[in-house]
């Protein structure tokens, strides 16, 4: 079964937009996330998060399984971060990949290319509305071939 994505826009009032529950419920029955590494109060997914002020950047990623969704302004920074990660996903524009910055940090192992974009969710839980850029969830660590199975949509190895 596939998920399918659609929609996405940048917020206007802050990089605080919330992955869609059920776009993430998918991802974390697969990886048993044990960290939401930039959320708030808010847009949190998981019951252990870090806030703008604990600085997931700050913060010892080892061990950890990782859901970040990004401010996009600071993607550079979390690319460097993730491979710290004992398995991480992150959700990224699509045109990330032709970006300098990425080519400098690389690192990501899989990418998966959803059909379609991210309707991502406001604060107060309503869908933005679509915009001309794709998305793209990055995962540093190995997937076995039943996770790939289970991810659906065009999944592909970096390396």
């Amino acid at each position: 079964m596939t998920i399918k994505y659609i929609g996405f826009k940048p917020n206007p009032q802050g990089q605080t937009h919330r992955t869609p529950p059920a776009i993430f419920n998918k991802l974390n029955s697969i990886f048993q996330f044990t960290v939401d590494a930039a959320a708030d109060a808010s847009n949190a997914l998981l019951p252990r998060y870090w806030t703008e002020e604990q600085d997931a950047l700050k913060q010892d990623w080892s061990g950890e399984r990782v859901f970040c969704n990004p401010p996009f302004g600071k993607a550079k920074d979390f690319l460097q971060k993730a491979g710290t990660a004992c398995r991480c996903v992150m959700l990224l524009p699509l045109n990330c990949l032709t970006a300098k910055y990425y080519h400098a940090v690389g690192g990501a192992d899989w990418i998966i290319i959803p059909e379609g974009r991210i309707n991502y969710l406001t604060k107060d839980g309503q869908a933005t509305k679509a915009m001309m850029l794709g998305t793209c969830f990055l995962i540093w660590g190995w997937l076995t071939d039943d996770e790939v199975e289970k991810l659906g949509g065009l999944t592909y190895q970096l390396y």
